[in-house]
């Protein structure tokens, strides 16, 4: 099941083809590598569980801050409600019950999310800008 994580995980790593900035494609680089660690054997708590928590939320407040700061498009802001939303779900799912159905499909789904809300930050995507 946790697959599905792995393969949507890759996608941080098509996004950190498509910046043009080499700090925002080690940034994604780093979350994807990262991403695959963990989730080849997610267990709770783990090093890598707490090393992938870190580097997330920290690529996670960086693309936000970079984002904002270049007056986005207003799209941008729902992507981010979506982000939060899928964020909380994923949380809850997993406490209910570590790596079930509805956390890996939540998660899976953040993880889409955050690869849309990166795509906001690539200057060459023009069908965002």
């Amino acid at each position: 099941m946790t697959f599905i994580l792995r393969l949507t995980s890759a996608l941080f790593g098509l996004s950190a083809c498509l910046q043009r900035r080499p700090l925002r494609r080690a940034v994604l680089a780093t979350a994807a590598v990262a991403s695959q660690i963990f989730w080849r054997a997610p267990a709770r708590g783990s090093a890598a569980h707490r090393v992938d928590a870190v580097i997330a939320k920290g690529a996670i407040g960086y693309f936000v801050c970079d984002t904002v700061r270049r007056r986005p498009h207003p799209s941008y802001y729902g992507v981010l409600a979506a982000l939060a939303a899928c964020a909380a779900r994923s949380h809850a799912a997993s406490a209910a019950q570590w790596c079930g159905a509805r956390h890996v499909q939540w998660h899976a789904a953040l993880h889409v999310v955050c690869f849309v809300a990166s795509l906001y930050a690539a200057e060459n995507v023009w069908l965002l800008s």
